[in-house]
């Protein structure tokens, strides 16, 4: 993987497209939660074993609590990716083009992953309709 360094300074944010420059404060607000929630992850999993079966399974459950704030939050920024770059032909022909082999590919592997119905899709799908559905 190559990566670039972009020094992108408030005049050149300010210069940016109003869709591009929200595109690109969205999608960092979004990288910044998803590497939060998996950093804390990673915190609250125990390297050793625990002082008591107690503490084992409060410490699963929160990782497991964890884990779905996660997978929702990997696919609202899926969501907010296709929304606006893939459905928005514009940017995308600007954006895509320049892509790398290894860009084109992660590409495809996220159109396939979220495209195809993937199972976590169903999982929160169901869990949506079934919090929609119930009343208190």
């Amino acid at each position: 993987m190559e990566l670039h360094r972009f020094i992108l300074t408030k005049s050149k944010l300010a210069a940016l497209p109003q869709a591009e420059r929200s595109l690109l404060l969205l999608l960092g607000h979004a990288s910044n939660e998803i590497n939060v929630l998996s950093k804390l992850i990673l915190i609250v999993m125990r390297k050793d074993t625990p002082p008591s079966q107690i503490a084992n399974n409060v410490e699963a459950g929160q990782v497991c609590v964890l884990l779905r704030v996660l997978v929702g939050q990997l696919h609202e920024a899926w969501e907010l990716f296709r929304r606006r770059v893939l459905a928005n032909r514009p940017l995308y022909d600007k954006y895509a083009p320049p892509l790398h082999g290894d860009g084109v590919a992660a590409l495809q592997n996220l159109n396939r992953h979220f495209g195809g119905g993937s199972p976590l899709i169903k999982i929160r799908t169901r869990s949506l309709s079934t919090t929609q559905t119930t009343t208190i």
